[in-house]
């Protein structure tokens, strides 16, 4: 799933659709969770 990180608005619409996806059976449990926001330094 992809998110533009630096627009609030679509980290929300983002988290709805993988809370949408963790309460339906379509997916098995999430059991870990992997971001990067690959912002340079």
């Amino acid at each position: 799933m992809g998110c533009e990180l630096t627009r609030l608005a679509d980290i929300r619409v983002a988290a709805a659709g993988v809370r949408d996806l963790l309460g339906s059976v379509t997916v098995r449990p999430l059991r870990a969770l992997v971001a990067n926001t690959g912002i340079p330094r």
